[in-house]
């Protein structure tokens, strides 16, 4: 191999790399090292007046707090509440899927909010203890910030901060679930005017039914014989995790119901919220539809939560506007990025309440979940668009459907997610092989084709070099002569590219699919959503152009391997007829020759740290290509061999002419037209 030509060919595929990197970066900018939470030590500021005693209950977990002080006021308002923080456990996840809930709940009295949720049925990693933690605190500064807490609360235009308030509280089990309740009262010139009540339910769900749901419910109560004007402003999910290593995965999204039907409006990532400095409005009271619901989501799992009325039923009309935001308003830390939503206004008349019900799903973006027929509530308000719009941009939602009901299919049948996946890219691959296999013959029709008639393009190109409209007017006569058309046999790729949403299609279907998760293949893969860790390393270490690297992973150099066979085994033409240009595009080939292990390099690289079923997807599509390959090389060849011993057509001479005249082709037309602009331009000089 030429030295310079293989020195350039590494050029290319840094540069290429490089440029790779820049445009993920940019789009995907990597987050910063999160810091383990930390439990809150720092006390919370409360009214001057003596609170009530905190209701007590033999299962809460508590931590003795500092004697309340004088509350943090606004205008005159302060609060009564609780002496200590308290923290409360609804449901277990004891017995993973055995287990009676399908979560565990933590929920602290600062603030009436959850501290952290624990999924039963999925582990952090296939091989840990400990179940798969889909919220939990963030430190942002000096503060700890929780889900679903209360933030702030606008009293007749008087605004009270509520976030870090201990709120009195108690826990019960119920008949409806398990139940934690809090209580806390806001005070203007030491007389109590409001009372404010949170619960949560969490009620007791077999792993069969599907179900992955929290309702909560916030009562307004006005405690004098004066009407308030009340406006409350609620967070949403704090911490989701990030599950894609190559780039954050996490969004914020809101459901809209508009014409009939439950449509997305948001699908916005953390790492855009964080880019502003002003909240990214999702839904607006006074604008188009109706929010029936929002959610923070990565790429397996969500939190929504959905407005309800307190009868039952969507669209309660309290929500007076829903939006996105970085609760620290720093780009570099966008774990803090919350949907947020504004309850209200609301008039409260004297001794009057007001209910406002929540229903929370807190669980797996599963389209076994999701499309469940029991399950109508998450069928009407369409939970599962959530899953639908990935990468749809270049593929369509009803192909990714089929993939992934397919491979659902096959899984069932063998009860192998990584046989499945084999199954899927051969039926995939047997459908498509008549599409493939024409492409690539017609390519090397069109490179022999090229290659026979560079000598006579060259003799033309010297010719008429400084004359170009008779210049393009015999290259095309030279095209015509050989019966070549240049635009059709560029067209002849366009097959091949209509490929692209199939395997998009599929790309999808494997990389979005939790129904993989903690499915293994053979031997060392036992998780097909994570990368495949055949060894791992005493210490991770990160590399510029790959990432965080914490064990050695085997399948993407198999992958490299199958890639890099498969480009071998192209079909290649005869060489040309030795010129000047047949010099360059020998000198062409042999870059590209050079460039093929350096770019199976290059997908090694890629696809490193992504999940195991992606690689298996393209290591099976290589292998199978590879055998495709063979098979076209073997046709090409044998359709040579017969071509070379066929007896000579008949001379042009012996051949009955034709007496319907030819109609000129396209190309043929344009360049007259071409030429009589020439010459009318001319004679305008």
């Amino acid at each position: 191999m030429d030295r310079k030509a293989f020195l350039q060919a590494i050029l290319w595929a840094l540069v290429a790399w490089l440029l790779f990197q820049m445009v993920v970066n940019r789009i995907w900018p990597p987050p910063p090292p999160t810091p383990a939470p930390q439990p809150s030590t720092q006390p919370t500021e409360q009214a001057a007046e003596p609170s009530p005693a905190p209701l007590t209950s033999p299962d809460q977990a508590s931590r003795p707090m500092p004697a309340p002080a004088t509350a943090p006021t606004a205008g005159s308002l302060t609060t009564a509440g609780a002496a200590e923080e308290q923290v409360f456990v609804l449901g277990s996840v004891a017995g993973g899927e055995r287990s009676p809930y399908r979560a565990e709940i933590h929920v602290t009295n600062r603030g009436a909010s959850l501290e952290s949720i624990l999924l039963s049925d999925y582990k952090r990693v296939v091989d840990a203890d400990d179940r798969y933690r889909l919220v939990s605190p963030v430190k942002a500064g000096e503060e700890m910030l929780r889900s679903l807490a209360i933030e702030r609360i606008l009293v007749d235009n008087v605004e009270l901060r509520l976030d870090e308030v201990l709120w009195r509280g108690s826990q019960r089990d119920r008949p409806e679930g398990q139940t934690a309740a809090f209580e806390c009262d806001i005070l203007r010139a030491g007389q109590p005017i409001l009372r404010l009540q949170r619960r949560y339910v969490l009620a007791a769900e077999p792993a069969k039914s599907r179900r992955y749901d929290l309702t909560s419910e916030l009562t307004l109560e006005n405690l004098t014989d004066q009407p308030h004007e009340i406006r409350v402003t609620q967070r949403g999910p704090v911490g989701i995790q990030r599950e894609d290593r190559r780039a954050d995965d996490r969004r914020v999204n809101a459901g809209i119901f508009l014409d009939g039907a439950v449509q997305q409006r948001g699908g916005t990532p953390f790492a855009e919220v964080s880019k502003n400095t002003q909240a990214v409005k999702l839904h607006e009271s006074q604008g188009k539809g109706r929010l029936w619901w929002v959610a923070a989501e990565n790429k397996y799992f969500a939190f929504i939560t959905t407005p309800v009325k307190t009868d039952g039923g969507e669209d309660p009309g309290y929500v007076y506007e829903a939006s996105a935001v970085d609760l620290d308003g720093k780009t570099a830390t966008p774990d803090d990025v919350v949907p947020r939503l504004v309850l209200g206004p609301c008039t409260l008349p004297p001794g009057g309440s007001v209910h406002l019900p929540m229903e929370h799903f807190v669980g797996p973006k599963d389209k076994r979940v999701f499309q469940e027929p029991r399950n109508a509530d998450y069928l009407r308000r369409n939970y599962y668009m959530l899953n639908r719009d990935q990468m749809t941009w270049c593929t369509f939602g009803w192909l990714i459907e089929l993939m992934i009901t397919l491979l659902n299919f096959f899984q069932a049948v063998v009860r192998n997610y990584g046989i499945a996946i084999f199954l899927l890219v051969l039926v995939v691959r047997v459908i498509l092989h008549p599409v493939t296999k024409k492409t690539q013959v017609n390519m090397v029709k069109m490179q022999q084709s090229m290659g026979k008639l560079q000598p006579k393009l060259e003799e033309v190109k010297k010719r008429y070099a400084n004359d170009k409209p008779r210049l393009q007017q015999e290259t095309m006569r030279v095209y015509k002569e050989a019966g070549v058309n240049p635009t059709g046999q560029m067209l002849s790729c366009l097959p091949m590219l209509l490929q692209t949403p199939i395997w998009v299609a599929l790309y999808v279907s494997l990389n979005n699919n939790i129904a993989m998760r903690h499915e293994g293949f053979i031997w060392w893969i036992k998780d097909l959503t994570a990368p495949d860790e055949l060894y791992k390393l005493a210490s991770g270490f990160s590399l510029p152009l790959v990432g965080e690297i914490t064990a050695f992973n085997l399948l993407p150099l198999l992958m490299g391997i199958t890639m890099y066979a498969q480009q071998k085994l192209m079909p290649k033409p005869a060489a040309p007829t030795p010129s000047s240009s047949s010099d360059q595009a020998a000198q062409m080939q042999k870059q590209m020759q050079a460039m093929t292990p350096i770019m199976s390099i290059f997908m090694v690289l890629i696809f490193y740290n992504m999940p195991s079923g992606l690689n298996l997807y393209v290591m099976t599509s290589s292998i199978l290509g590879s055998l495709e390959q063979w098979r076209i090389r073997k046709h090409v060849e044998a359709t040579q061999s017969q071509a070379a011993m066929a007896p000579p057509p008949l001379a042009q001479a012996e051949k009955a002419p034709s007496t319907r005249p030819r109609r000129p082709s396209f190309l043929e037309r344009l360049a007259k037209k071409a030429d009589e602009a020439r010459k009318l331009r001319s004679s305008r000089k």
